[in-house]
């Protein structure tokens, strides 16, 4: 019956088994393996190419500090940070890790939207989109603990916003940096 291949396909999708697609070269089509990465202190498991993700994550790694202090420097009235101060509370409560990585993946997108430099933002844009359609799904690396890591990424975070909202260059380089420090993306992929 068609209701039962329906949800057949729906629990395959949710197993991360297949993938639809709409339009004309839509479909049900069998997900790419999944992978993961060492993201400084969780693992990230992606569908398909870890190398792509990994790739997309170091370059993005570089250029987070130019994104950050750029919206800083464009000292932009209130209205325009809506999306950025809507993208942090969301992320302030996000309570598990998988949903406070997406979180953290939309507020980092919010920033670049911010960025005055219109190159820069693209590639930007573009290296979080690579990231964001390989499924990324975050867990805590074992021995972590999940609440002290939100923590203090959360504060990371709201350095970054508060940087950009007052247009303290110095400050957003600052933040930028301690952001750095503590979410650096490892090469490595992990071995089951």
């Amino acid at each position: 019956a068609p209701s039962t291949v329906s949800e057949t396909i729906r629990l395959l999708e949710d197993r991360g088994l297949v993938v639809t697609r709409t339009g004309p070269n839509g479909g049900v089509f069998v997900a790419e393996p999944a992978v993961g990465l060492r993201l400084a202190r969780s693992i990230m498991q992606v569908s398909g190419s870890e190398v792509e993700v990994a790739d997309a994550l170091e370059v993005r790694d570089i250029l987070e500090s130019a994104v950050i202090c750029s919206a800083a420097e464009a000292a932009l009235m209130p209205p325009a940070l809506a999306g950025m101060h809507r993208a942090m509370r969301e992320l302030r409560a996000a309570t598990e890790t998988a949903d406070f990585y997406r979180r953290n993946l939309e507020f980092h997108a919010e920033v670049a939207a911010l960025c005055r430099n219109t190159i820069l933002r693209t590639i930007y844009r573009s290296l979080l989109d690579i990231v964001q359609a390989r499924d990324p799904k975050l867990a805590v690396l074992p021995g972590q603990n999940a609440h002290k890591l939100h923590e203090r990424r959360t504060r990371v975070h709201q350095d970054i916003a508060d940087a950009i909202t007052k247009g303290d260059v110095a400050a957003a380089l600052v933040a930028a940096r301690a952001h750095a420090k503590h979410g650096r993306a490892v090469r490595a992929p992990l071995r089951g």
